[in-house]
């Protein structure tokens, strides 16, 4: 992801699809890879990847000002914190609820993505209303 992160300050155009096409493909090489306990520590490796690279080329391709790029490194923090600390203390045995439970939040989080949007597209003029 490295590549796209200098791409993208030489201004090379369209790059972000790259990465997210790259992102994309980790993430499903990721999944295809923990279907088997030969490969599971590799799939684990590259959905991890594919994760952080979705992240790090949207936040290259949105421009966010200084002010709302730490607020997101701030969140994401906390959130990486939170699910580490949740990770470690559940039984392998209670791991499909925990999925599950996972699952729902990154569904709250589409819909609050949707709700923004929405909102954006409602009332431009708030926009900075809506990010914080």
């Amino acid at each position: 992801m490295s590549s796209v992160g200098v791409a993208h300050a030489l201004g090379v155009p369209n790059i972000h699809l790259m990465g997210w096409l790259a992102s994309s493909l980790c993430c499903l090489g990721g999944i295809v890879g923990l279907a088997n306990q030969k490969t599971s520590r590799f799939g684990n490796a590259l959905g991890m990847t594919g994760v952080f690279g979705g992240i790090a080329t949207t936040a290259m391709f949105m421009h966010y000002p200084p002010a709302v790029l730490l607020q997101c490194l701030g969140l994401l923090g906390s959130a990486a914190v939170v699910g580490l600390s949740i990770g470690k203390r559940v039984p392998i045995t209670d791991l499909p609820q925990t999925v599950a439970v996972f699952h729902s939040l990154v569904g709250m989080a589409a819909v609050f993505s949707c709700l923004s949007s929405f909102m954006v597209e409602v009332h431009p003029d708030n926009m900075h209303k809506i990010a914080s």
